[in-house]
């Protein structure tokens, strides 16, 4: 699927009650706003298998499986049907994966023993990886450099110098609707700094609407705010940074 000109979202959750009833609309909305590709992005058995399931349905949609860490403490009763779910063909990326140290009610060590499991298989299976880190930095970089996957760090939250150390290993960094928040002023700095080839942009829908639309439901087509807001920081235009982050994500997710 072409990208040339058009916008990605390489991180939404399609699956989510937010859109029960209205998914199909979702969808059609978010291409006709001039988004190419939704990345809908699992994390957990039944949400990857929903993922698989849409992307099936809409030439638009990419699915994403994985574990996220908030549900690692059932890593080893779904693992299995997630590994079944790459026979598929559909799956682009093993995620939504990672750390979460903030408000996580699964223990550091069971959330690491997941994280790494996925790694590893996301290696052996030459897949890239979509990485959740909150307050989390410094393990996720750790295994990061362990493994060595192709990935994105989804919805950015640390500062510059560990931006410049995953873009290092080789990672990719996405950010989401909080870019345009008012107190995201550290964030903004980043994102002027980074360079281009390693941006990307998401909407984490249906959470994290950008400020225009901020306490509505989030949806793939708000992918344009985040771009626009990119674009405005980094004295480009809106082309230059559409073009950029699609060509950035077929070149990660190794779609055409």
């Amino acid at each position: 699927m072409s990208t040339d000109g058009r916008l990605v979202d390489t991180h939404a959750h399609l699956d989510d009650e937010a859109f029960d009833g209205d998914r199909s609309g979702v969808v059609e909305r978010a291409v006709e706003s001039g988004v190419s590709v939704v990345l809908s992005v699992g994390v957990d058995l039944a949400s990857s298998r929903r993922a698989v399931e849409m992307s099936t349905e809409h030439p638009s949609v990419e699915a994403a499986i994985g574990i996220h860490p908030s549900h690692a403490d059932v890593f080893l009763q779904e693992w299995a049907g997630i590994q079944t779910l790459l026979t598929t063909g559909h799956v682009r990326a093993i995620g939504e994966i990672g750390l979460d140290y903030f408000r996580c009610r699964v223990s550091a060590a069971v959330q690491r023993r997941a994280f790494r499991a996925q790694l590893a298989t996301a290696s052996e299976v030459d897949l890239p990886v979509v990485v959740h880190d909150r307050e989390a930095h410094e393990d996720v970089l750790e295994d990061l450099e362990e493994f060595r996957p192709r990935g994105v760090l989804h919805c950015f939250s640390g500062g510059m110098r560990m931006a410049e150390r995953a873009i290092e290993l080789g990672m990719f960094v996405s950010v989401a609707g909080n870019i345009t928040y008012p107190k995201s002023s550290s964030l903004r700095d980043v994102i002027r700094e980074l360079p281009e080839p390693s941006l990307l942009a998401e909407t984490d829908a249906p959470f994290l609407s950008p400020r225009r639309t901020r306490g509505r439901r989030n949806e793939p087509a708000n992918v344009r705010d985040v771009v626009e807001e990119m674009a405005r920081l980094r004295q480009v235009s809106f082309d230059q940074a559409a073009s950029s982050t699609s060509r950035n994500a077929a070149r990660l997710f190794r779609w055409s």
